[in-house]
């Protein structure tokens, strides 16, 4: 069964179908990989640097994922401050539950 994105209060994707881009995102965030800003979660994703914040913004809003700002400010190379994501501990279990990839899928 397919997860869905109409948001309620108990079901925060609610009755349509989770857009490929937003599942693509999640299966990036939950790699946990170390500074994951908005351009390479993008890239790893394959989506857009438009549709990618706005996916990554949703998710914050939700309380399933974190963000701080890179310190210091700027960097020495120019390219500017880059925004870290995370996901939260509710994060990667709501991630885990909307995928159908929870906890217990791993054990028969």
């Amino acid at each position: 069964m397919e997860a869905d994105i109409r948001t309620t209060p108990d079901r925060p994707y609610g009755r349509v179908r989770i857009p490929r881009s937003h599942r693509r995102v999640m299966l990036v965030l939950l790699t946990g990989a170390q500074g994951l800003s908005g351009y390479p979660i993008g890239r790893a994703a394959m989506t857009g640097s438009g549709s990618v914040y706005l996916i990554l913004a949703r998710l914050e809003r939700l309380g399933w994922v974190s963000s701080e700002w890179e310190t210091p400010s700027p960097p020495p190379d120019g390219s500017g401050r880059r925004r870290f994501y995370e996901l939260t501990p509710e994060g990667r279990r709501r991630v885990l539950e909307v995928l159908g990839l929870g906890e217990d899928s791993n054990h028969g």
